[in-house]
């Protein structure tokens, strides 16, 4: 009598789970293609400040950085 509930709760938990595993990948997945975003904006405004720092500097050292970037 008592493996009867057993085996409808095992039965019942597992499809349960199928269920939710595809969820939680695309819950992960968009959690990490927003940290990677959010890494690429943050180099993306650090190279952007590098070069509003290299334009600013002498002319001699901003030569050396664009001959350096081709």
């Amino acid at each position: 009598y008592s493996s009867s509930p057993d085996s409808c709760v095992r039965t019942r938990k597992r499809p349960r789970n199928r269920g939710n595993k595809p969820r939680h990948g695309l819950s992960t997945d968009a959690s990490v293609a927003k940290f990677l975003l959010d890494r690429i904006l943050l180099f993306v405004a650090m190279v952007a400040a590098e070069i509003n720092a290299a334009c600013s500097t002498p002319p001699s050292l901003r030569e050396l950085i664009t001959h350096c970037c081709e």
